[in-house]
């Protein structure tokens, strides 16, 4: 009897296998992510801006929660004591994108959504090793999708509109999976059920996010 080919999700000495988790992330968010790409597909032209200022106020949003919730675990100002922190020099440093798209949103008079039906996402949370792995596999996922439009945006003769965060994403060093790589030493393998979970849940605010730049339109 035939099986459908799976990776295994741990390695031979019983750790997570990054890669493999990656591919496991990507098929369980899938759905959610085609209809993302649905929503802004018209971002290919730089004189959308309808979509475009939708864009950055769903992702200012998003990445301020969970930028915010990510932080106490694997940022720079972790608890070395707590439980559920990463240990000291475990992820490499990774930058915050909250501040850049802020400047846009200033730059372009842009107000930023109501936290108001998005916050219950996140606090929802456990503060996990394994949950951050999948906040952090859809946030600098995304960083890849900022660098695809801006690229094609340079191949365009029009002007282009406030964009400290497609040039902030595009500018990061390092993999782009980095810091969800280096996570994943220290995820137990019996814990990737919650990393899936919340990568789905991160997926869910961004997706509810964007429903809220919709409010109000004709």
């Amino acid at each position: 009897m035939l099986q459908s080919a799976q990776p295994p999700l741990a390695d031979s000495a019983s750790r997570v296998d990054p890669a493999d988790l990656r591919w496991r992330l990507r098929g369980a968010t899938a759905a959610a992510h085609e209809t993302l790409d649905r929503r802004f597909e018209t971002l290919a032209d730089p004189g959308d801006t309808r979509a475009y200022h939708a864009f950055l106020r769903m992702n200012h949003a998003c990445h301020a929660l969970l930028e915010a919730w990510l932080a106490p675990v694997v940022g720079p100002a972790r608890d070395p004591a707590g439980r559920a922190a990463a240990p000291a020099g475990a992820v490499p440093p990774r930058q915050p994108l909250t501040a850049a798209l802020a400047a846009d949103l200033a730059a372009l008079d842009l107000a930023p959504l109501p936290r108001d039906g998005l916050a219950d996402l996140v606090t929802a949370l456990p503060q996990g090793l394994s949950e951050a792995a999948g906040v952090l596999y859809v946030l600098d996922g995304s960083r890849l999708g900022a660098r695809m439009i801006l690229k094609g945006w340079a191949r365009q003769s029009k002007g282009l509109p406030s964009t400290v965060y497609l040039t902030a994403a595009a500018a990061s060093s390092g993999p782009v999976f980095g810091a969800f790589d280096a996570l994943c030493a220290h995820i137990d393998p019996a814990d990737v059920a919650q990393t899936i979970v919340a990568a789905q849940a991160a997926f869910k605010l961004f997706e509810r996010a964007s429903a809220l730049t919709t409010q109000g339109e004709a």
